[in-house]
């Protein structure tokens, strides 16, 4: 039987509004055809980057063949579900225990799909390959220095060794040191989830309810973190198809595929 040649593809260029200010490289879907969900195209910023309301020009191809699935779908222009939606996949979902035992593991899955630094913020460099490790080295950090400073504090393992002024500077110093790491930490931990939801929202061009006066981010970052990641991660995962992990770098097994 002779072999069926393959369908051509056509490679055109489409015009595409940049939906905020971006930095080179920067990787998004783009609607076409003003708005259709199912009419996307996958622009990434030129060199030099763009500002928000900028035109560039992509390449989108076009072929006769169903294109094959090799990236995880995502909706574009609305959230996939609302952020209450924690208990969609069940109450005892892997996404949904990471959210309410250890928020910053799932927000570190997340990153990774993205393509995220550390900071929740696009980059060039090869550092974003290392975000979940990065994540998990801040959070272990300051676990292991506000447990150990209060164990000490606790059992007053320094009481009575040495002289009295070792044990003025427990008293002293130890409720400081820990003051001051709570406060890095919960400085680091909104920054980094307000900027990862934004580079959610940019990828998917999201756009921010009028009601939050621009600030949507941060207010769902600072007070609902937890139903703020979970909504990430179902967002930018597709637990329908792959099950959930909470050991991965991703929060899927190895081998799906990514965004």
């Amino acid at each position: 039987e002779p072999l069926r040649p393959e369908s051509p593809v056509q490679v055109v260029m489409v015009n595409v509004t940049a939906p905020a200010t971006l930095p080179a490289g920067y990787e998004f879907e783009a609607q076409v055809n003003g708005g259709d969900p199912e009419m996307t195209v996958h622009a990434i910023v030129p060199e030099g980057g763009v500002n928000e309301g900028d035109v560039f020009q992509v390449p989108m191809e076009k072929s006769d063949r169903p294109p094959e699935r090799m990236r995880i779908k995502a909706p574009k222009g609305r959230w996939k579900d609302s952020l209450c939606g924690c208990f969609n996949y069940g109450c005892c979902h892997p996404s949904l225990c990471c959210a309410i035992w250890c928020p910053y593991i799932l927000m570190a899955q997340v990153m990774t799909r993205m393509r995220l630094t550390w900071l929740g913020e696009y980059s060039n460099s090869r550092s974003k390959k290392s975000t979940c490790r990065k994540v998990l080295c801040v959070v272990f950090t300051y676990v292991f220095i506000i447990v150990g400073l209060t164990v000490v504090e606790e059992f007053g393992f320094l009481k009575y060794v040495g002289s009295d002024w070792k044990y003025r500077l427990k008293d002293t110093y130890f409720p400081v040191i820990k003051t001051i790491s709570f406060v890095f930490f919960t400085l680091w931990a909104l920054y980094a989830l307000c900027m990862t939801r934004e580079s959610v929202r940019v990828r998917y061009s999201i756009r921010q309810k009028p009601y939050y006066c621009g600030c949507e981010d941060l207010c769902c970052s600072a007070f609902c973190p937890c139903l703020t990641v979970a909504q990430l991660a179902r967002h930018t995962g597709e637990y329908e198809t792959y099950p959930a992990s909470c050991c991965t770098q991703t929060g899927h097994p190895r081998g799906t595929p990514r965004l």
